[in-house]
This record gives structure tokens, C-alpha cells and sequence, in this order.
């Protein structure tokens, strides 16, 4: 994420610690031009403050935005090479595919991926067997607290260590027994011999890269120019550099001598000093007095000019180390792009002549097939002729059994409508028969029903006359019933008079107060107590129903209902009485 940047108003000073975020860095003459307006106000240290920050700021940001840069183009060349890398192995895939069997290559890749993978598990059973010991031990050394424990532990670490020291040593001894080949070093030690006659890797060995085949011989002689004019380039430069560093003529000088003028000659030149040639041949004679200044002017004026040629020498020979082992890398990959392109050729030619060979196999087979096909055509031309003879005569065989059958189903048919007419005379003479029978039996029907039905209007009016008479008597037995009751009831009915005195009167229950009221002065209010209350065992049921909402459910109040009720006390009784 980018740094902040701010920036700070020139008109107001209480704008100046506002912080904007700009989306680019702040230019030199903007920051001259605040610089001012800030020197004409009289908080000149803070706003130098808040310029000084506001320009680190942006040159933080001006870094960040560098550094963004190169790790972009980092990324960007990783994601090449990581392509290059796929492409490259994918193209040694197929020349590896291509090269070998199609039936075996499947299997040798299936062995190769196997033996990487038993090497992988190999090695990591092997560092396993080294470090599960002493991690088990280190382990057990932390958690034990006993000195006993602690000892044992620590005797234990020591014989693991020289047991790894041991198979330290034999792996050395392994090592050092091991054959090294000739072929993997170059013969050549000099760096000339290296530069024309560069020694690299082909095929699993190092060979010269000059000695290297190519199956291309236009683009091995093209490379191989262009690797004579990279050394001639290289020479070219080289002898230039040489013409220009000139020769020194006074190597009888003493050497600590040369090297405190080349010292005084480094120090003078890498300053800006417009003369500062003058003050380092001062310094010269001021620290040499033995010797003529001419001859310092002149070993100085070669330093001055051989003092880059180091430098440059070996910025030469790395550029064309960098330039031959590009150029190297390019060829072999050329190489075999070449080899690959070939193949690629020769397998497209045997391509072509099996296509050829198949494409002849196929004409020879479409030319059979034709033939048998033609052959199959016309028998079943022959096979076709004689079914549709067969078919004919079936024809004509159906259809004269279809006559024979015509002529024989129309016989039958007026037989059957002959049959079927006499049949049907038949069943009409029966009906009329059957309609006449059913006439003379209603007619008789007729005469019993009008017979039966007056017999029972005779029956029925007897029957209502009857009803009539029944009632008539019941209505008259009541009638006497009720006189005699109301006889009886005259006889028991109670003889009440009107007795005024006895109607104002106090009742026994209100006697019985006053009474209570004249031995106890200060009785109390009449009424029930709670305790009277729950003397009632339906009181006690009430409550218990309420307290558990079960009032108002049918079967408490049937038990209520069901319970055996108090007998009444003397003052609940009234003294009204009738008679």
C-alpha cells in the first residue's frame, strides 16, 4: 500500500496540519513556492517542520513506487523464465516421448517417476533415522526434572551424537572413494583457452562447445560465426584498452613510491575540485621531494588514465563470460530444436509413407469391398425376383380363396336373414297373443281392487268411529279425576290467618342475637369465621380445585354436588311458619 502524502494550504495557518492525500508526489517548484509564503509568516519553525516531513514523505513515496517498480519487473521476469522453464520441459518431454517406443515410453516414465519417488522416500527414512533419536532424546532431557534422569539423558545425547559422527565419517569415506570421471573438467585453466575453446554440458558430459554436433550443419556454421565475431568484438575492445592505457616508461621507480602517488592520485581525482590536478602534483612534491616533478607529472598523468582500466578489463572479460554462456545456451537450445525439428521431420515422413502404405491398404480394401458388394447386389437382385414371383402367385391364390369365401359368406347370409324374417313373424304373433292375455287379466284386476278397496274405506271408518268414542271417554275420565283431587286438596289445605303482630315480629334467629347481645356488650359482628369455613370439607374442595384451576371443570362440581351436606345449625333456621 503506498505511503500517505500530504499537503498544506499556503492562505490560512490553520490549514497547514490538514492532511490530503495526493495521488501523486508534490513537484519542486510547489514546494519553493510554499517555502516562501511560509518564511512571510511568523510560525516559521513548524512550517519548515511540516515542509520537511511532507518532502520525506513524498520520498518515501518516490521510493516505494521505485521499489514497486523492480519488484514488478522481477515478478515479470520469474513468471518468463518459469515459462521458459515449462516450455523447455515439456519440449524435452515430447523429444523424450518421441525418441523412445509408444509402447514402452509410458512404462519408462512410470519406472523413472518410481525410482524418484523410492529415492525421496529413501532419503526421508534415512534423515528420519538421524533426527528421531535426538529429537526423542532433547525431548526427554526438557521434561525430565530428576538429576538421575537428566544424567541418563545426557549420556544418551552424547552416544547418539557419536553414532552420527560415526555415519558422518563413513559417508566421507564413501565419498572420497568415489570415481570422479576426467570428462567432467575442462583441460583448460586459462582464461584464454576457456574463451576459444569453451567447454560445456551436452547430454549428460562436458565437451568442448566447438566439438559439439549438430544435425543442422547451416545453423551450427552460423553459430559458430557468430561466436568468432563475439571473440573478435572481445579482442577489438581489449587491444583499444590496451592503446589507450598507453605504456608506463618509469618502472624504475620505487614501488611504495608509485603506490603513495597512486594513492594521492585516487584521492585528488575523485573530488570536484576545478584544480584539483594542480593541488595533487603539489601534494606530490610536497610528499616525494626527491624526485623531478616531471617525472611525478608524467607516472601521475598514466595512473590518472590506467586508473579505470582494472575495472573496465574485467567488466570486458564478465560481459563476454555473460555473452558466451548466453550464446552457449541459445546454441544448445537451437540444438535441439534442431534435433527435435528433424526428428519431427523424419517421424512426419514415416508418417506420410505409412499414411501412404495405409491409404494404398485402404484403396485395396474399398476396391474388395465394392466387388463383393456389387456381388451382393445382384444376388439380392435374384433373391428379390424370385420373392416377388412367389408373392404374385400367393396374390393370386389369396384372391381366389377370397372369392370362394365371398360366395360362401353370401350364401350364409341369406340363409340367415331368411331364418332370421321367419323368427321375427314368429315373435310378433307371440306379443300380440301375450297383449290380448294381459288386456282381459287387467280387466279382471280392475274388478278385484275396486271390491278390496271398498272394504277397507269400511274397515277405516270403523276404525276412526272407534277412535272418536275412546277419546271422547278418556277426556271424561280426566275430567272426573280432577273434581275428586280438587275435593282432596280442599280437605288438607292449610288454614292460614293474618296475624300482623307475628308478620312484624322478630324471628328466632334475630332473638337469639338480641339475647347474645345482652350477656356480651361488645359481641361481634355476626357472621363466619375462616376457621368455621373450613369446617365445611366442600369449602376445603373449592379451594383446592381453585388453587389448581379446576374450579370450573364438570367434575369438580359433581363432586362438590355428591358430598354430604352439613346439618343446619338453630340460628339458621327460620321461624316463618304456614298455618
Amino acid at each position: 500500500m503506498p505511503a500517505k502524502q500530504y499537503s498544506a494550504d499556503s492562505k490560512t495557518d490553520s490549514l497547514l496540519t490538514k492532511r490530503h492525500v495526493l495521488t501523486c508526489p508534490i513537484t519542486p517548484d510547489t514546494l519553493r513556492s510554499r517555502l516562501k509564503v511560509y518564511k512571510q509568516n511568523t510560525k516559521i519553525g513548524s512550517k519548515i517542520k511540516s515542509l520537511t516531513r511532507i518532502v520525506k514523505q513524498n520520498h518515501t513515496s518516490h521510493t516505494l513506487r521505485q521499489h514497486r517498480r523492480i519488484w514488478e519487473s522481477e515478478y515479470e521476469r520469474l513468471e518468463t523464465s518459469r515459462t521458459a522453464l515449462e516450455r523447455s520441459a515439456h519440449d524435452a518431454l515430447r523429444t523424450f516421448l518421441s525418441l523412445s517406443d509408444p509402447h514402452e515410453s509410458l512404462h519408462t516414465m512410470t519406472e523413472i517417476i518410481d525410482t524418484i519417488q523410492d529415492l525421496d522416500t529413501d532419503r526421508e527414512e534415512w534423515f528420519k533415522s538421524l533426527s528421531t533419536p535426538v529429537m526423542t532424546t532433547v525431548k526427554c532431557l526438557k521434561s525430565a526434572k530428576d538429576p538421575i534422569r537428566r544424567k541418563e539423558c545426557l549420556e544418551l545425547l552424547k552416544s547418539t551424537q557419536h553414532g552420527i559422527e560415526q555415519r558422518q565419517q563413513e559417508l566421507i569415506t564413501q565419498l572420497s572413494t568415489l570415481d570422479t570421471p576426467d570428462t567432467t573438467k575442462s583441460p583448460y585453466e586459462d582464461l584464454d583457452d576457456l574463451i576459444l575453446n569453451p567447454w560445456t554440458e551436452y547430454a549428460g558430459h562436458i565437451a568442448p562447445f566447438l566439438d559439439i554436433p549438430c544435425i543442422d550443419l547451416g545453423i551450427q556454421e552460423q553459430q559458430r560465426s557468430i561466436y568468432k565475431e563475439f571473440l573478435d568484438t572481445f579482442y577489438t575492445r581489449l587491444q583499444d584498452l590496451r592503446d589507450a592505457a598507453g605504456t608506463d616508461h618509469l618502472v624504475h621507480l620505487d614501488p611504495s613510491n608509485r603506490l603513495r602517488i597512486r594513492k594521492i592520485v585516487q584521492e585528488y581525482m575523485a573530488t570536484t575540485h576545478p584544480h584539483r590536478w594542480t593541488l595533487c602534483l603539489d601534494r606530490c612534491s610536497i610528499e616525494l621531494p626527491q624526485l623531478d616533478r616531471n617525472v611525478i607529472q608524467s607516472h601521475a598523468l598514466h595512473i590518472h588514465q590506467t586508473l579505470h582500466t582494472p575495472s573496465t578489463l574485467k567488466s570486458l572479460k564478465t560481459t563476454l563470460q555473460t555473452t558466451l554462456t548466453q550464446h552457449i545456451s541459445d546454441t544448445l537450445t537451437l540444438y535441439t530444436q534442431a534435433t527435435i525439428d528433424h526428428h519431427r521431420a523424419l517421424v512426419a515422413e514415416q508418417e506420410t509413407q505409412d499414411r501412404m502404405e495405409r491409404l494404398e491398404d485402404l484403396h485395396a480394401r474399398v476396391r474388395t469391398w465394392r466387388h463383393q458388394k456389387m456381388e451382393q447386389i445382384r444376388h439380392d437382385m435374384r433373391v428379390e425376383e424370385i420373392r416377388l414371383r412367389n408373392q404374385e402367385e400367393q396374390r393370386l391364390l389369396l384372391e381366389e380363396q377370397t372369392r370362394q369365401t365371398r360366395q360362401k359368406t353370401q350364401e350364409m347370409l341369406k340363409t340367415y336373414h331368411t331364418k332370421k324374417h321367419q323368427t321375427l313373424l314368429s315373435q310378433i304373433q307371440t306379443s300380440l297373443d301375450l297383449q290380448e292375455a294381459y288386456t282381459i287379466e287387467t280387466l279382471h284386476r280392475i274388478q278385484y281392487n275396486q271390491t278390496r278397496i271398498h272394504h277397507r274405506q269400511t274397515l277405516q271408518t270403523q276404525k276412526q268411529l272407534s277412535k272418536a268414542h275412546q277419546t271422547r271417554q278418556t277426556h271424561l275420565e280426566s275430567l272426573k279425576l280432577q273434581a275428586r283431587l280438587d275435593a282432596l286438596r280442599a280437605t288438607v289445605a292449610v288454614q292460614a290467618q293474618s296475624d300482623w303482630t307475628r308478620i312484624w315480629g322478630n324471628t328466632e334467629a334475630w332473638t337469639h342475637f338480641l339475647k347474645a347481645e345482652k350477656s356480651k356488650p361488645l359481641y361481634n359482628i355476626p357472621g363466619y369465621t375462616s376457621q368455621d369455613l373450613l369446617k365445611d370439607p366442600r369449602h376445603k374442595l373449592s379451594l383446592a380445585f381453585a388453587d389448581h384451576g379446576l374450579s370450573s371443570t364438570p367434575y369438580a362440581r359433581s363432586m362438590l354436588c355428591s358430598m354430604v351436606r352439613e346439618p343446619l345449625r338453630a340460628d339458621q333456621k327460620s321461624v316463618i311458619r304456614l298455618g
